[in-house]
């Protein structure tokens, strides 16, 4: 969707190097271990489950004043599954329509008892599902200014066919009543083939004018290969605008559209973007604000006028490529960088009351940091104030009421609830509960911060993402009295108040404590920079690079913890079934246990662990023992498969989770979206490791932008690299 980066930050896989999610070592937690609980059998590594009351995460992080809440305003609608937007009839606020990624468009009553939604149209039959293309689907939806006489609705979705990854739809439908769309009133109003998969923009809306504008993406794969931006005779990487005729079903080129006359494609408003995913109307000034969404350095918002041309693939954000005379497109209004966030969602101009001081800010967020940004002006540019994060899932989507109000619809919501409304805080929270001091979060012990505290459980992990060589020690707190639920993947899922540690040190020396916290408002991670004399670490604002240990160290930022700790993977990396599925010498008891029969022992979970996971586990890299494949598929799964699986944020449709077939993982022999300049590149090529860029992308260099993993590293993993070129040599021909 959104983006390659949609969602991916890219295929950015790996690294989880990002925060927290792990694990245990550096300290046993207490000088004494506590006395034996007479129902733990000697199979258990822990004789009972430690008690913690002080090593938890607060209910929110704090904020700032101007800080707002997701609130859930519809507590008893069961929520729909992937929203992509949500709409209101023209002049018209008794209801909300909902549409979502698989072809569905639902109403439910604008009340906040409401219970119920009922299904207005179902076209998922004609629309694109996943994984191919990878940013398929229904993506807009617009009502015509005219719908309660002319009945015209206008939905833009991925249908199959053409030579490409599918066809970008834009259709009109005839609505018969506010409760249904008729499927068969269906006419196709422009089609454009989709050379690859990612990159199909979405959105459609009509504008003060009158005329339907979409917003398409530049095609896809990456470096826009095809020159797409920059060229006017396509539809692709262009703002549209057309006159539609309802009565038709076609429409008219509006003759002061900058290339009406000829030189161009007569549909183009404006040019020079990359992934126009969302975009919308200021109601007040007119003004169009869109998001488009960047490749490896800079995401931006604009400001879009007639004829602009906006610069991709010449101008990424304020960066223009060397050798490049960038004076002739117009530079975005803000851009940030990727510590900030890896893909932007677009949002609204506010216009509502709830929130006075926001009058006028554009409402935007970061499907990858999860972060959600007003902009404002200042002078000759933009403030960017961060005020607020999701409460659990990626941002795909915002919408606005007729009353100017603001909600964010959510991809992937751990807790379930998709529609949130942005609401005031009410009262002045303080500035944070985040201690700046690691000494100082009841985490580890207050006089020796190098010993966590005795209510955390240590934990190692089979297969470690690739961190620089750093060593790695790991402990999980969980709130007394509360349990984990382990779902039929293995994945934990965490109760509210969990804290994750994991330390980080090499050559002996400490380098960075990192805490993933999982508030009420969401999982959030934070870095501790130790002191040289090692007497304590402090709380970084953000991200910070340092010779460190004889490394040269990155300490991500929050945003970037998102990158790796998504959703769809449960945010939580290391904890699962299938890493701890081994034995772990506990420092409390001395003794040697499995880890996960541990866990079940002291009554950490709250289900049994799902059968066929007993007997299953993934491989450490050095075990030479182990089969070749069994290897490299547990290292994919621990440094790539949180952005790499269905429903991930990653590329190229691949799923490298441990447990998918070779068949299955969409690898061997298939063509990348991105082939690095060899045109006969394959992700993996059976006996031929250099022409298999998933190996090319993990010995590039960071400054190239097609490094993997693309944070938290500057070193190849040449033991990996090894591994899987002979597992690669080692095919004779895919499966």
């Amino acid at each position: 969707m959104a983006t390659a980066k949609w969602l991916c930050f890219v295929v950015l896989s790996l690294l989880l190097a990002a925060c927290g999610g792990g694990g245990g070592g550096g300290g046993d937690g207490g000088d004494n271990p506590p006395p034996p609980d007479d129902d733990v059998t000697q199979e258990s590594g822990l004789d009972n489950r430690p008690t913690n009351t002080d090593c938890i995460a607060p209910a929110t992080p704090g904020s700032t004043p101007d800080s707002l809440l997701l609130t859930d305003v519809f507590p008893d609608l069961p929520m729909p599954d992937f929203p992509m937007g949500m709409y209101q009839l023209p002049d018209n606020n008794a209801y909300f329509y909902v549409t979502t990624r698989q072809g569905r468009v639902l109403r439910f009553d604008n009340d906040p008892a409401v219970n119920t939604a009922i299904e207005v149209l179902d076209i998922s039959a004609r629309v694109s599902q996943l994984p191919s293309p990878s940013e398929g689907g229904l993506l807009g939806f617009a009502f015509h200014p005219q719908v309660a006489s002319n009945g015209a609705v206008y939905i833009y979705y991925t249908a199959p066919g053409g030579s490409g990854a599918g066809l970008s739809t834009i259709a009109q439908f005839t609505m018969t009543s506010d409760a249904e769309i008729d499927p068969d009133s269906e006419q196709i109003v422009l089609q454009v083939e989709q050379p690859f998969g990612n990159h199909n923009g979405g959105d459609i809306a009509f504008g003060p004018d009158g005329h339907l504008y979409i917003g398409f993406g530049d095609g896809g794969s990456s470096n826009d290969p095809l020159g797409h931006g920059q060229n006017t005779d396509t539809l692709l990487g262009a703002m549209l605008r057309i006159d539609v005729d309802p009565a038709s079903g076609s429409y008219n080129i509006p003759a002061d559209n900058p290339f009406a006359g000829g030189g161009g494609a007569g549909e183009i408003y404006a040019y020079g973007l990359r992934n126009s995913f969302r975009w919308s109307f200021d109601r007040e000034s007119d003004v169009l604000w869109l998001a488009d969404v960047g490749q490896s350095s800079r995401e931006e918002v604009n400001h879009i006028v007639n004829g602009g041309n906006y610069g991709w693939n010449q101008m990424e954000g304020n960066l223009c490529n060397a050798g490049t005379d960038c004076s002739a497109f117009i530079a975005p209004v803000h851009n940030y960088p990727r510590d900030v966030g890896t893909s932007i969602t677009g949002g609204y101009v506010y216009r509502g009351i709830e929130v006075p001081g926001l009058n006028g800010a554009y409402i935007f967020g970061d499907f990858g940091s999860g972060n959600i940004f007003t902009l404002t002006p200042e002078g000759d540019t933009y403030v960017r104030t961060t005020v607020a994060s999701p409460a659990s899932g990626s941002i795909v989507a915002f919408a606005q009421d007729h009353a100017g109000e603001v909600f964010v619809l959510l991809a992937f919501p751990g807790d379930g609830r998709s529609i949130l409304k942005l609401q005031p805080q009410g009262t002045e929270p303080p500035n944070s509960n985040i201690p700046a001091l690691l000494s100082e979060t009841g985490c580890v012990d207050p006089d020796n911060p190098d010993q966590v505290s005795a209510g955390l459980i240590p934990f190692s992990v089979i297969s470690p993402l690739w961190s620089d060589g750093a060593e790695k020690d790991r402990w999980m707190a969980l709130p007394d009295g509360e349990t984990v639920t382990v779902g039929a993947n293995g994945d934990f899922d965490f109760p509210m108040g969990t804290v994750l540690v994991k330390d980080f040190h090499h050559t002996g020396i400490m380098i960075e404590t990192r805490l993933l916290m999982r508030h009420q408002s969401g999982w959030a991670g934070y870095s501790y920079k130790w002191r040289e004399d090692q007497s304590d670490a402090d709380l970084l604002p953000g991200t910070y690079d340092d010779s460190v240990a004889g490394l040269n160290w990155h300490f991500p930022s929050g945003a970037e913890c998102r990158q790796c700790h998504t959703q769809v993977k449960n945010v939580a990396l290391g904890p699962e079934v299938l890493q701890l599925n081994h034995d772990f010498t506990y420092p409390q008891t001395g003794r040697s246990a499995n880890q996960v029969d541990t866990l079940e022992a002291v009554g950490v979970f709250s289900n049994p662990v799902p059968g066929h996971l007993d007997d299953t586990s993934m491989v450490a890299l050095d075990d030479l023992g182990a089969d070749l494949e069994l290897r490299a598929k547990s290292y994919l799964h621990s440094n790539c498969s949180q952005c790499h699986q269905p429903g991930g944020t990653g590329e190229g449709g691949m799923d490298l989770r441990f447990e998918t077939p070779l068949a299955q993982m969409n690898i061997c022999n298939v063509v990348p979206q991105d082939d690095l300049g060899n045109p006969d590149a394959r992700f993996i090529v059976p006996g031929n490791p250099s022409g298999s860029i998933l190996l090319t992308r993990m010995q590039s260099s960071v400054e190239s932008g097609h490094r993997m993993p693309p944070l938290a590293t500057s070193l190849v993993d040449n033991e990996a690299v090894s591994v899987l070129t002979d597992w690669v040599l080692g095919m004779e021909t895919c499966p």
